[in-house]
């Protein structure tokens, strides 16, 4: 027989390790109910996020009822060649587990890779279109020009100007100018197809 002091140190180390774990499933698991819980995950997070938390939670608890059962077994001489079905349990548990960590590695990777991609793409268009500097620089439009003369108003002098002030003259010059272009090209067009016709 083993010495007796020896199995009352551990017999009380025992005792004290069954009131910590007792402390922390009363901190813990036995706090709230398991539906309330859930209920509470479901509200915090989003989406895959929520499902993943809900998972690691079933997943503890199952961990912890299996757990405390093997102890259970040990501690009662039930499962010495560790052949209970309990040991099933546990690794059906162990590989649920196993399942939802490379589900959560395989999200974080999704969600670096969208960040790397957002940072490319931030990089890219600031390197393409200068997104720190406006498309056209106000100083183009700052300071005075000189205007030319137009044929037929001899009475005008060429005097310096603002361009600010002629910038709609020069619009509407721009689009009679853009008209005449697409008549005279639809004209040509028209000339091109009659031509064509007559052969």
């Amino acid at each position: 027989m083993e010495d007796p002091d020896s199995v009352k140190k551990i017999l009380e180390s025992t005792q004290a390790e069954i009131g910590s774990l007792q402390k922390t499933l009363n901190e813990t698991i036995l706090r709230k109910d398991l539906n309330e819980l859930l209920i509470s995950l479901g509200d915090d997070a989003d989406g895959a996020q929520s499902e993943l938390a809900k998972c690691k939670l079933l997943n503890s608890y199952a961990y912890v009822i299996a757990s405390l059962y093997f102890s259970y077994l040990k501690a009662a001489g039930m499962n010495k060649h560790n052949e209970h079905p309990i040991m099933q349990e546990l690794g059906r548990v162990k590989s649920y587990i196993g399942r939802v960590q490379t589900a959560e590695q395989r999200q974080s990777k999704q969600q670096e890779l969208s960040e790397a991609d957002r940072e490319a793409a931030k990089r890219f268009v600031e390197s393409e279109f200068g997104a720190k500097e406006p498309a056209i620089s106000s100083v183009h439009f700052e300071g005075t020009h000189k205007r030319f003369r137009v044929e037929g108003k001899e009475d005008e002098a060429d005097d310096d100007i603002s361009v600010k002030a002629d910038i709609p003259k020069i619009g509407a010059a721009l689009k009679t100018q853009r008209k005449t272009r697409k008549t005279a090209k639809s004209n040509r067009k028209q000339r091109t197809r009659g031509r064509v016709t007559k052969k």
